[in-house]
């Protein structure tokens, strides 16, 4: 079964959509639309009846929202219809105590923990509970800077990593994993662990003034895809992949 993204030209690229219940890395540079990508994936899923959920564990949700809105998504709407959920992670991970819900942006609600500072693998296990309790299929977390603010070394953010995409893949949902890679050649532990990397590049030329965006599927496991950098532009509809400016 294919899960449609509802990012116009990228479905297309493959076969259709992602495959349900697998886990997909999408990482880029800042300002590089992961995180339009994974809140259009929510929207996506919206339109089609199905709840997502957006892990924030670097921006507040009241921010991502805020920001979100300037997009045709009717994302807030969404919100308050419960198809599409918040959870601000930064709650546990950074100490900030709070309610088991709490108001958010233009009177939407949004999960937090109410917890001590913590580790990412501890509110991960924390997420699933909420999952099956609200019936999400889509899962949005948005991002991995934080472990390696979290753990010491190399070694043990490794070790962690491992954890969290393992506890993730469990959970039965199609998850969209949100990162920070600024050398596109530059891979990670998470790359190889995930069924899907999707990098979002910031291009500039030796004589460019402009930035020129563009994406690329460097592994889809299960769907038939090319490896080509297609370019990308914002539109008031989020991302549009295919299309010259």
């Amino acid at each position: 079964m294919r899960v449609r993204t509802g990012i116009s030209g990228f479905d297309e690229l493959i076969e259709g959509g992602l495959i349900k219940n697998q886990l997909y890395l999408v990482s880029g540079s800042p300002g590089s639309g992961r995180s339009t990508f994974g809140i259009r994936f929510l929207v996506q899923g919206a339109l089609q009846n199905e709840k997502g959920l957006y892990v924030a564990l670097t921006e507040k949700p009241a921010n991502v929202i805020k920001f979100m809105s300037r997009y045709d998504f009717n994302l807030v709407n969404h919100v308050k219809e419960k198809k599409i959920f918040f959870m601000d992670g930064t709650q546990e991970l950074l100490g900030d105590s709070g309610k088991t819900k709490r108001p958010g942006a233009e009177g939407t609600e949004v999960f937090d923990f109410g917890m001590e500072p913590s580790t990412t693998k501890t509110l991960f296990e924390k997420i699933e509970p909420i999952i099956k309790k609200t019936g999400i299929t889509r899962l949005v977390v948005d991002s991995t800077v934080l472990l390696a603010f979290l753990t010491k070394t190399r070694e043990i953010e490794e070790k962690q990593m491992v954890k969290n995409i393992n506890i993730l893949k469990q959970m039965e949902v199609t998850t969209v994993l949100l990162s920070e890679q600024v050398e596109p050649n530059l891979y990670k532990l998470e790359h190889y662990l995930c069924d899907g990397i999707i990098l979002m590049h910031n291009l500039t030329g030796y004589e460019d003034i402009e930035m020129n965006r563009a994406i690329q599927i460097i592994k889809m496991r299960g769907t038939k895809h090319d490896n080509l950098l297609h370019p990308l532009s914002f539109t008031d509809g989020g991302l549009l992949v295919g299309a010259d400016k």
